[in-house]
């Protein structure tokens, strides 16, 4: 795939002005998520844990670690914790390694809002690694949010551009056409793009 970072300059002008047009909305306050209900064979402590997390990602916002409140995004990343413990311990690894990718990405998001640059990025690419390295097909676990693309939106947050774009591209390879990752590819590509100016 050709790097965007490289595209002539009326195509990252069009990238740039699809990604101001399909800008993401404010996130949604707790009360305004949308439910969801299905059936698990998991504790119903677990059960609503995991019902939590699916409406959070199905109204496309991630929680207290996106939006830097590192309180309550501590109390997250707990949860998340116990909950990869839960499953664990039933040796249920497979949707154990899924909450652990849950895990790994909030916790990267909050080093983050702690100013943990570092830490942010070396636990978010912990992340896209540990979702890469699965061999179910990208529609099984239903993942709205590819850790990868939340690699390069938080290094475009850093103001990484080519950095996020590499990432971005490589989300595409996986999961291609993505309307949020090529956003963020765009985004990036045009970062980079006048920082190579």
């Amino acid at each position: 795939m050709r790097s965007l970072a490289h595209a002539p300059r009326p195509l990252v002008a069009l990238a740039l002005v699809a990604a101001v047009l399909t800008a993401p909305a404010p996130a949604p306050a707790e009360d305004k998520l949308g439910t969801v209900s299905f059936a698990t064979s998991c504790t119903p402590a677990a059960h609503a844990l995991i019902q939590r997390g699916v409406a959070q990602l199905h109204s496309f916002w991630l929680g207290a670690a996106r939006a830097g409140a590192a309180k309550a995004a501590e109390a997250d990343v707990q949860r998340l914790t116990a909950l990869r413990d839960a499953l664990k311990a039933a040796h249920n690894d497979y949707w154990a390694t899924e909450v652990e990718v849950s895990r790994l990405a909030a916790s990267a998001w909050l080093r983050l809002a702690q100013g943990q640059r570092d830490e942010a990025v070396r636990l978010a690419r912990a992340a896209a690694d540990l979702e890469d390295g699965s061999d179910k097909h990208i529609t099984t676990p239903g993942r709205l949010v590819p850790a990868r693309e939340l690699l390069g939106e938080l290094l475009s947050e850093l103001g990484r551009p080519a950095e996020a774009l590499r990432e971005f591209e490589a989300s595409h390879v996986r999961e291609p056409d993505r309307l949020r990752g090529l956003h963020g590819a765009g985004l990036a590509a045009a970062r980079a793009y006048l920082a190579g100016r």
